[in-house]
């Protein structure tokens, strides 16, 4: 079931942003011009959590509510996730939400969301996470088709991101385009680590029954909830890449069984005939990411993260060239020129 934002008047990065935090099922809103305010019906929102200040809410999900919040002490805005009063008491979901904070806390990359603050109001679980200004991959690639320099830039933000994280246990589980921020820089910000689990020493158990996520951004050991470890977000990297790169995600179907089985079963189209101006380099590591079998894709994303350096090292280097013959190509003409009239004047000298 889908969630919508009572957003009011946020604006579309800030609409964006909560959808990610809250639930990876809360859908956008018509692009607003003015800060959030509360509605008359969520008025028994406390206008206070904590110490912060709440101006006025992004997104509401499965997982929490999002808060455009000041902190006063800092004198900054954050993102505050709360966990709903109905939930408080669900065991299950609360762990949930509370490993999304050990995930979180334990994180400190310029690529991955800041968590500011864990704490307690009322019996009632928040985070107080860094507010991002941006829109997400999602966003971008509804009005557009990414270039391919932009594509890689992204990338490589994000595999440096997801191999900080692998190397402290964590793996996201959920990686997709509304998970990923974009801000006017061109930074790339990993968001949301509601379903993110702690990989330790061991994959991690999973139970068909028990499969939470996004459809379309599962592995398919992830789908097939079999044991998972840093290979899943491989793949789910790599459906991130294709659809980045696309338009259009890997994987889809009428329904969320239907987009799984594709997961499992089906390759995504392929990827030449949509993008024909991709390097075949770039296309072969988007191949090996989106290998079934984990054994065949890399080990890691220290391995993915090394192609694509590669690959964009190279790519610099043929820009740079290209460049620097279009420069030269003026100068040789010019220099030729003046040869030329050298010879004419002195021609003209000797004849007098």
């Amino acid at each position: 079931m889908r969630d919508r934002f009572a957003t009011g008047g946020d604006r579309r990065w800030a609409a964006a942003w909560g959808a990610a935090l809250a639930s990876t099922t809360i859908s956008g809103s018509p692009e607003p011009k003015s800060p959030p305010r509360l509605r008359p019906e969520e008025r028994k929102v406390p206008l206070t959590i904590g110490r912060f200040l709440i101006r006025g809410v992004l997104g509401r999900g499965g997982m929490g509510e999002v808060f455009l919040a000041h902190d006063p002490r800092l004198d900054r805005d954050v993102a505050l996730k709360l966990l709903p009063a109905e939930l408080a008491d669900d065991r299950v979901r609360r762990e949930r939400f509370l490993v999304e904070a050990r995930a979180a806390a334990a994180l400190n990359h310029p690529n991955i969301t800041t968590i500011h603050e864990i704490g307690q109001e009322l019996g009632r679980d928040y985070l107080a996470l860094e507010y991002v200004e941006g829109r997400t991959v999602q966003e971008l690639l509804a009005t557009r088709r990414m270039p391919r320099t932009e594509i890689v830039n992204i990338a490589v933000q994000l595999a440096e991101a997801l191999e900080y994280a692998h190397g402290h246990g964590i793996i996201h589980c959920d990686i997709k385009p509304a998970n990923v921020m974009v801000n006017a820089l061109g930074q790339a910000k990993l968001l949301d680590f509601g379903l993110a689990r702690i990989a330790q020493l061991r994959p991690i158990e999973g139970k068909r029954g028990d499969i939470v996520g996004t459809p379309g951004a599962m592995s398919p050991e992830q789908a097939l909830g079999q044991p998972l470890d840093a290979r899943s977000d491989v793949f789910s990297f790599g459906s991130l890449l294709y659809e980045m790169s696309a338009g259009l995600p890997a994987f889809s179907g009428a329904t969320a069984l239907e987009t799984m089985d594709a997961v499992v079963d089906s390759e995504p189209p392929a990827l030449e005939p949509l993008r024909p101006d991709l390097p075949p380099a770039l296309v072969a590591v988007l191949r090996k990411t989106l290998a079934k079998d984990p054994r065949h894709r890399p080990q890691s994303m220290t391995e993915v993260l090394g192609e694509l350096r590669r690959f964009r090292r190279h790519n610099d280097t043929r820009r740079t060239a290209g460049l620097l013959r279009r420069v030269a190509a003026p100068r040789a003409v010019l220099a030729l020129a003046l040869l030329l009239v050298a010879l004419a004047l002195t021609l003209a000298v000797a004849s007098i």
